[in-house]
């Protein structure tokens, strides 16, 4: 087996159907690892990081396992596009152990190019973590599980009555009818850039208003970023992995849903709504739709993602965990750190205490 390091994305040696067919025989196929999802990504931030990508191939040549990282401008080594990525891993279908065991021993004698290693937003359905930390233990370096979030989803494949009884509620109902007493309600899918073309300004608008209504930045402030989702949507027409959609009255945007179909789920990202909206409820009549696009088009769920935001509570029938860790190759600094996140956790537990309207579930605000 040989280890490659690659220091450009164009040198790597898999072409985007080889990627697809090892992404998928492996354990996790989030639309997070894709190749469009990775190129695309680096061709707009890459600028930004020092590429660190590690390629695993067999006897005979043939890739076997990718470990996509970058480093940031603090020399931490870090998945690509963790940002803006809700589900992450290395991409190893076989020879997990002795794959990822070949990878942080080269990741090792590259320590003097990283000072950490910080690996997010992992699901607890990889097994990623754990062979991480049993590396650690044998080879001088400190491994800390720093972070856990909640991953809500609704299953809708065998879960149907539950569906149904969603779909029916009065309150779901209510934001139907209230919009219905105004005009026209309309839910559109886009299936091609000339369709979509129009629509593009009007969402990052109502998506940076939205983000800013409750105190958060729009990654659409990027101009990066805005070319980023629409090239990934452009690009991917033929795979359908990019689900965007609109929601409009009488002609008129009042909700938009800019997400993903990934492993036969309907994958929430970035959704938004009209704020100059009083009356009525765009972004619970837009849950209602994206439902019924699931139930319509056979999808196994829909997604919330990371984040266990109040109104995902009203839907979701399972919640999944995402962790995240941290490497540390300096004793001292594994210490310090722990130590003073302890500290924190302690400080913050106190504000609850004291003050309990500060009680607010964490939210998906990293990747607004």
């Amino acid at each position: 087996m040989q280890i490659s390091l690659y220091n450009k994305l164009e040198d790597i040696p898999i072409d985007k159907e080889q990627w697809r067919k090892l992404l998928a025989r492996n354990t996790t196929r989030s639309v997070f690892q894709s190749y469009a999802w990775t190129h695309n990504w680096w061709e707009q931030f890459g600028n930004n990081y020092t590429l660190f990508f590690l390629v695993a191939q067999n006897n005979d040549g043939q890739v076997s396992g990718l470990a996509p990282l970058m480093l940031d401008e603090s020399r931490t080594l870090r998945f690509i596009a963790d940002k803006n990525s809700d589900y992450l891993d290395f991409i190893i279908p076989d020879d997990r152990s002795e794959i990822l065991s070949a990878f942080f021993k080269k990741i090792r004698e590259q320590q003097h190019d990283w000072l950490m290693i910080e690996l997010n937003n992992i699901r607890r359905c990889s097994d990623l973590l754990d062979h991480v930390k049993r590396i650690c233990n044998s080879s001088n370096m400190y491994f800390w599980r720093n972070g856990t979030i909640d991953a809500p989803s609704l299953i809708i494949d065998g879960n149907e009555k539950h569906t149904e009884r969603l779909l029916k509620k009065y309150s779901t109902r209510r934001a139907e009818k209230q919009f219905s007493r105004q005009g026209e309600i309309s839910f559109t899918v886009f299936r091609s850039r000339e369709q979509a073309a129009p629509y593009w300004k009007a969402f990052f608008t109502q998506h940076i208003d939205r983000c800013g209504s409750v105190n958060r930045g729009s990654s659409f402030i990027q101009p990066a970023f805005r070319r980023f989702a629409r090239e990934l949507f452009e690009q991917t027409l033929e795979e359908h992995t990019v689900h965007f959609s609109v929601l409009e009255l009488n002609g008129k945007p009042i909700a938009f849903h800019y997400g993903f179909i990934s492993e036969n789920r309907l994958v929430w990202y970035k959704p938004c709504f009209d704020t100059k909206i009083k009356k009525g409820s765009p972004g619970l009549l837009l849950i209602k739709r994206l439902i019924e696009h699931c139930v319509d088009n056979k999808l196994q769920e829909l997604d919330f993602t990371i984040g266990a935001e109040a109104f995902k509570d009203r839907f979701c029938s399972i919640r999944r965990r995402v962790d995240s860790a941290r490497i540390y190759k300096s004793r001292t600094r594994y210490f310090t750190e722990c130590i003073l996140h302890m500290m924190w956790d302690a400080v913050k537990h106190t504000l609850r205490k004291l003050f309990p309207g500060t009680n607010q579930r964490k939210a998906d605000s990293t990747r607004n």
